[in-house]
């Protein structure tokens, strides 16, 4: 387990089956040093004045995608729940017998008894 893992909190032992799956995808997450220096270059780049421009744009962005995501995701929905309901509303059909035998067994008992005379 490393370093990073056992210091997000201060209850590290008890998620530590959890965090341990993780560690592999931690291991290549950005800690607040990168964070701070992407916006420095950031700000560099595009400048003060355009920041907001760009989070407003990246924002919109977020949104359609929630949008577009959550449409698909009701429209699988939509369709799963008119499949189960189309194979409720089916009328049952009637089963066979699950073995040949044992349907001529129950014939063979239902016809009269052979008497010898």
């Amino acid at each position: 387990m490393s370093p990073f893992c056992d210091s997000l909190t201060p209850f590290a032992g008890s998620l530590t089956p959890f965090l341990g799956s993780l560690e592999p995808f931690l291991a290549w997450m950005p800690g607040w040093p990168e964070i701070v220096l992407i916006l420095i270059l950031v700000l560099i780049l595009f400048g003060p004045r355009k920041l907001p421009e760009i989070a407003d744009a990246m924002g919109k962005s977020i949104r359609k995608f929630k949008s577009a995501s959550r449409e698909a995701t009701d429209a699988v929905q939509q369709e799963l729940n008119d499949a189960r309901s189309a194979v409720e509303d089916e009328p049952s059909k009637p089963k066979k017998p699950a073995d040949s035998d044992t349907a001529s067994a129950a014939e063979k008992d239902e016809s009269p008894p052979h008497q010898d005379s």
